[in-house]
Order: C-alpha cells, then structure tokens, then sequence
C-alpha cells in the first residue's frame, strides 16, 4: 500500500470504508474500499462476492471498474482498489435540491439508460445488484454513471432461498418486503423505477420508516393490489398475516408531475406489483422514453403495429407451417445485436421475433431480397455506433413497407389471420 497516498475518506458502509488515493507510481487518483472483515489468505479473497462478481463484469462501461485488490497479509487486511469517480448520484440530487435546479428530461434520461446498459450486462452474466439506491450510483463530470458496490450483488445461479434482509428500504422490491425467498433481477427493475422517479422529484418516491410504512406508502402511490394483478403478493401477505392497505391506483404523474408521458408510463412499468409484469433491462431500454438515445425518429412507432402483434402470436402457434426466417431479416430490423429499433413497444417486439423465427426460410429471403436495397459502406445510419446497413432510416417508411410485406406474406399462410 505505499504507492497511494490517502488524500480523504468518502464514506463508511456495512463492508468497509472508502477513501479517495493518489497512485503516486501512475498519478491516477483512485477510490480504495479497506474491508471491516480480516483476510487470511488469497483463497479468502477470491472467493469474496463482490470480486468474484466484479472479475465477472469488470469490462462494461457502466459499472465501476476494480483496478486491482491488495491483501496485507501481516495485518490480514483487504483493499480494493477502484477507479475514481466524482460523486455519487445523491450527492447530486443533494445539490440539485439545494441549488433549486432540477434535472432535466434529457439529463434523466441519459442517467437512467446508462444504468440500464449495467444492469442489462450483469443481468446477462447472471448477476443481481440488490442493493441500487443513489448513493450506489458513481457520477463523473455530471454526464457518466457507473453502479457501484456489488456487496451485496448475488449470483443468479447460487442455491435458493435468497438473502431476504437487503437493499436500502426505500429502494426495496415489494417481494422482498413480503420475505419472498425465490426473487430475481426485478428487484434491481423495481429500484431503476424508484431511483428515475427520484431524479425527476429530487425526493424518495417511497420513504417508508419501516416495511410497514413501505407497504403504506407504495399502496397509496400505485394502488393496493389484487388477486388479479398480483396473486403471488396475495399469498405472500397472507402467510404473513398481512393485510393490504385499501388505496384506489392513481396516475404516476400525480407524484412525478414534471415527468412527461414517456417517462411516467416507464416508471409506472417498472414500478409494477407483480415483477414478471416489470420490464427486463433489455426491454426497458427499447422503451419510447429512450427513442432519442438510438437517434431514431417517434414516427417509428406506427399503430398497424397492434395488428402485427395478433399476427405474431398466430405465427407462433403455426410452429408446424413456419419454421424459421433468414436471419437477414432479423438484422434488419434490429440493427445490432441487443439494440432493438426503438418506439416499437415491447410486446409487439416480442411477436416480432417470434415471427421472425417462425417464418419459413424461403419466405424470407424472398421479402429480403424484394425490400433490402443492396448493402454499400456509404449506408450507414441507425443506432450511433451500430449502424444498420443499406438502410435509410431517417425515412420510417421503408420499415413500414417491410412490415407491411411481412404481414401480407404471413396472412398467405393458411388460417393465419390479422384482426
């Protein structure tokens, strides 16, 4: 440890305590978290959560980078060592408050999309945060977030039940307050929802004082729930012998009255009683609330799209007629793997891939090649840096003609019908 020179102390968790260090071999200012527990051996070490789950997600550019780790084996004591960011999002919001200027739409949204690309790669390495709150989210000059603190991150594929006690409470899933023992990623989906409500108000959506007052609080804000919109809650609350306060639902806008209708029906989706009614970070990310983070025209969203929906759902159950589509036509209209055109809404993406992979073959290529102009390097538009080739998307047209083809091809097929 004498090549950093400890310049201040950023705070103190349940884990350890951080400070703010100089590398004096490099220069490079650093952010180094002492662990409270003692550390014997390297063993110990590796086998800690937080490394094992950074080593696992230490590449992506939303979620804090570990330099390295040091154990001083004398004193059998661990250092983690990180890269240095300015603040932390409640610090922010902190200031933000104080100064009496708000975030705007456009800052939110470049936030709250930042956090989903991290949580959408941990997701997808089978991580789970558990812990998402402001204070966990790292700024840098005011435009870069990074998650933070993975101590309390789970492996998806450790053994069930889960931990049941985590997560600061007024970021905490309802499942999680009902002792359900078998949660997964929602939980982070509901604290995203939480935390965007947050930066819109510069306050707690939830500011329960214990579970209780939690449970009353998120009722009286989204509405109590019922057997129909939630029956594994029901009968969560009643092995606890819990009784739902009684609240009518009421618009999200009520209590986030600066957010725009986008951003409402966002928070609403992923403030969701039910979390398999919560969007994935995936999904999220595709919702018409981040259309202008792929730089796509609004006009993309196009209402025949309902009906293409009924069409996919009856492509899926002709499994036996239509068997797969070129994957042509796959890249066509995602552009990119993982980044699907925004504006289209979820559920019509899901029956758009289900079509996708269902059609036949031969039936794709021939809208493929009846649509796709040929494929130049000078035709580069879509997503910012995933470009769709040989397509010109600044004239939303062209996808509704191609969509327009896919629905008349698959009505061709026998007892597939568009409402």
């Amino acid at each position: 440890m004498d090549k950093f020179l400890f310049l201040e102390n950023l705070g103190e968790g349940t884990y350890g305590m951080v400070c703010r260090a100089l590398n004096k071999e490099t220069g490079e200012l650093v952010a180094i978290k002492t662990m409270k527990m003692n550390y014997s051996s390297w063993e110990q070490c590796l086998n800690l959560r937080e490394i094992k789950c950074l080593r696992k997600l230490n590449n992506h550019d939303n979620i804090v980078k570990l330099k390295e780790f040091i154990l001083q084996e004398n004193i059998q004591t661990l250092h983690l060592v990180f890269e240095s960011m300015d603040c932390s999002l409640l610090h922010l919001i902190k200031n933000r408050k104080d100064s009496g200027v708000p975030f705007s739409e456009s800052e939110i949204r470049k936030f709250a999309f930042q956090v989903l690309q991290g949580l959408a790669h941990m997701h997808k390495n089978g991580v789970i945060h558990r812990d998402l709150k402001p204070e966990n989210l790292l700024v840098s000059e005011e435009t870069k977030i990074k998650i933070a603190d993975l101590g309390m991150a789970k492996e998806v594929a450790s053994s069930p039940p889960c931990t049941v006690y985590f997560c600061t409470r007024w970021y905490r899933a309802p499942e999680v307050i009902l002792r359900c023992e078998r949660y997964n990623s929602a939980v982070d989906m509901w604290a995203v929802g939480v935390i965007i409500a947050e930066m819109f108000t510069l306050k707690p959506l939830f500011p329960g004082k214990s579970e209780a007052d939690m449970m009353h609080k998120i009722c009286s804000v989204i509405g109590s729930p019922t057997e129909e919109l939630w029956a594994r809650g029901m009968f969560l609350a009643k092995k606890l012998t819990y009784e739902f306060p009684r609240f009518p639902s009421t618009s999200m806008s009520v209590h986030v009255p600066s957010a725009g209708d986008d951003a409402i029906s966002l928070i609403r989706c992923l403030c969701s009683w039910d979390p398999v009614k919560r969007p994935t970070a995936e999904e999220a990310m595709q919702h018409p609330f981040f259309t202008s983070c792929f730089g796509l025209p609004r006009s993309c969203s196009l209402s025949m799209l309902s009906k293409l929906d009924y069409c996919m759902r009856d492509c899926r159950r002709k499994s036996s007629v239509l068997e797969q589509m070129s994957s042509s036509i796959s890249s066509s209209l995602y552009g990119c793997e993982n980044h699907p055109i925004p504006g289209l809404d979820w559920e019509t993406r899901f029956g758009i891939s289900q079509m996708m992979s269902d059609m036949t073959l031969s039936t794709g290529r021939q809208i493929w090649e009846s649509l796709a102009p040929p494929i130049s390097s000078t035709s580069s538009h879509g997503f910012e840096h995933h470009p769709i080739p040989g397509w010109d998307l600044e004239d939303p047209s062209r996808i509704c003609q191609m969509m327009s083809n896919i629905m008349r091809r698959v009505d061709s097929f026998p007892s597939i019908h568009l409402l």
